[in-house]
């Protein structure tokens, strides 16, 4: 404490770099420790009163904010609570992305027969429209589930169906660049449900229709860019 005392009685040049080059050393340690935490923070504190004070360099001003944020780092922001999941839900969400495989397919289709579905449905349909969280090639899987299960419970593909292409059309019309792959991802299922028969070839085209119309009407979204070739890659 004596040199660092020293260093900012005269804080200029080679003491600055003394004082920065200790408290990087040891000053975490005196910050956090008990006995010299009052004695560091109002050495610290000095030190940029200091550093305001004086007009010092681009370099010099930058070793003091590090030294003194090494020793006393701003607070993080806290950190967003874990959304909270029911058994069954956690459990849907294991069979779809963790275990659903090409082996797996049909011991999945079983265990979510299993659930009762009266409860579990809307969380299933909320799940499978979530196909980015899966590999893209494995989304066929998922439309051979929607298949499987729909000789079971025929609302299943129905709301499946309609969440997907109002989710496709907000998504297309948010022209949200973030979002492009999420979108990609559910025009990959709805063809999917179309090979598995699921949908109608006219489900099919309207959403190609959608696709290829920018919009241009007042109260429509606006028309897309010359270079924009995203409703193409949809459409392909």
């Amino acid at each position: 404490f004596g040199c660092q005392q020293a260093c900012l009685d005269d804080f200029a040049y080679q003491n600055i770099e003394l004082a920065c080059n200790l408290l990087e050393v040891c000053g975490r340690f005196l910050y956090r420790t008990r006995a010299t935490h009052q004695r560091t923070r109002n050495m610290l504190e000095t030190m940029l009163r200091l550093k305001n004070v004086k007009n010092l360099d681009n370099r010099l001003d930058t070793m003091v904010e590090n030294a003194y944020c090494l020793c006393r780092p701003p607070e993080r922001a806290a950190r967003s609570k874990k959304k909270v999941r029911t058994a069954e839900e956690e459990y849907v969400r294991h069979l779809l992305f963790s275990r659903l495989s090409r082996h797996t397919l049909e011991d999945v289709k079983k265990q979510l027969r299993k659930l009762p579905w009266d409860t579990c449905e809307g969380y299933v349909v909320k799940s499978l429209l979530k196909v980015h969280k899966c590999k893209y090639n494995q989304v066929y899987l998922l439309a051979s589930l929607v298949s499987g299960l729909a000789a079971y419970h025929q609302a299943l593909a129905v709301h499946l169906v309609d969440d997907l292409l109002s989710e496709m059309r907000t998504l297309l019309h948010a022209g949200d660049f973030g979002r492009q792959q999420r979108l990609l991802s559910l025009v990959k299922l709805l063809g999917e449900l179309y090979n598995d028969l699921v949908v109608d070839s006219h489900v099919v085209f309207d959403a190609l229709y959608t696709f290829l119309s920018p919009g241009s009407d007042a109260a429509g979204p606006m028309p897309d860019p010359p270079s924009d070739c995203f409703r193409i890659r949809l459409v392909c």
